[in-house]
């Protein structure tokens, strides 16, 4: 499991893969990802066919996979990795 981010939902890894819990430790994802990062605000990172996205607490997908690494959502903003380079991920909701 991963910690709890500004009270989203925890990232937790469950035969071979990684779905999300609430605070009362209930499936609210159930585990479907490759690799998940707890929900920072709104959103939560997941890995899809070796790409990192995000989605939307009811599983929306809203930033289709295209970043080869991530770092965990810092209010609405997030590092990103793409093409070799990083950027900030600036998300307005």
């Amino acid at each position: 499991a991963k910690p709890f981010n500004r009270g989203g939902y925890a990232a937790v890894k469950q035969n071979g893969l990684w779905g999300f819990v609430d605070t009362e430790n209930r499936w609210v994802i159930e585990p479907k990802y490759e690799d998940a990062m707890s929900f920072g605000e709104q959103l939560g990172a997941v890995l899809v066919d070796g790409k990192w996205g995000f989605i939307s607490s009811a599983d929306r997908m809203v930033i289709e996979p295209q970043f080869e690494a991530v770092k965990h959502l810092n209010g609405s903003t997030a590092p990103v990795k793409q093409d070799g380079l990083w950027y900030m991920l600036i998300i307005e909701q």
